[in-house]
């Protein structure tokens, strides 16, 4: 083989590139077979032909020979054996090849209720709980969070840190949002983003700002207030 090892991701196919040599005084044709992993499509053919699974060679001559290893969608990371084999002339010929699976890193965040809204209060804290999935064949290492929230909002995360997420596993942490005291009632964006080596995600969530119960309070008390006052007035003044 011209590389005896080839690198590459769960996507890529690995092509190798192979030389059948006939050492004897007789020509020969020689049967192509390759094996690999399980879940693993591998192929062994001659360069000339895409469809022949044998080939013919000269006495002296050499061949050239095309070896495919296409991986499963789900293959994790790692180093992988392929092994062909040319049969003929009453002789087998062997070759040992690796394909190394550099993992794909790839992240999914969502809401857990998967809906992109929140409400709360003006300096009350409201909690939304946020999923983070690895969808990739690498585990996500070291993921973190932060948020772009409005002037004087603050958003926290709980665990701050995820230290490793393994492909195929999900996990939850929580976001405490705190709009600042002085936020009116009203629609904000908040955006939250979860970072790992070799990918980021971004969540946009719309939080509604509620009218402060103790205002309403207030509002009702100036009313009831008002009214007492103008039937105080009715009563001391009315028959004069």
């Amino acid at each position: 083989s011209e590389l005896s090892a080839l690198r590459g991701k769960a996507s890529d196919t690995f092509s190798f590139n192979l030389t059948l040599r006939n050492s004897s005084a007789r020509a020969a044709t020689f049967g192509l077979t390759a094996t690999g992993p399980e879940g693993w499509t591998v192929d062994a053919r001659p360069s000339a032909s895409t469809q022949a699974t044998t080939v013919a060679v000269d006495a002296g001559g050499t061949a050239a020979v095309a070896v495919t290893a296409d991986p499963p969608d789900s293959v994790t990371a790692g180093r992988y054996p392929i092994a062909v084999q040319a049969v003929g002339g009453g002789r087998t010929l062997k070759a040992e090849l690796t394909a190394e699976v550099v993992g794909s890193f790839s992240m999914t965040f969502a809401t857990a209720n998967e809906r992109l809204n929140a409400r709360g209060r003006a300096g009350g804290t409201s909690s939304v709980a946020l999923v983070v999935g690895n969808d990739g064949s690498a585990p996500l290492d070291g993921v973190t969070f932060s948020a772009t929230p409005p002037n004087g909002w603050e958003v926290t995360f709980e665990p701050k840190t995820i230290e490793r997420l393994a492909p195929g596993k999900k996990t939850t942490i929580t976001a405490r949002i705190r709009p600042s005291g002085k936020a009116v009632a009203g629609d904000y964006d908040v955006s939250v983003t979860a970072s790992s080596a070799g990918t980021t995600k971004d969540l946009a969530i719309r939080f509604a700002v509620e009218t402060s119960g103790l205002f309403g309070f207030f509002g009702i008390a100036v009313i009831v207030l008002a009214v007492a006052g103008l039937l105080w007035v009715f009563r001391r003044y009315g028959r004069r």
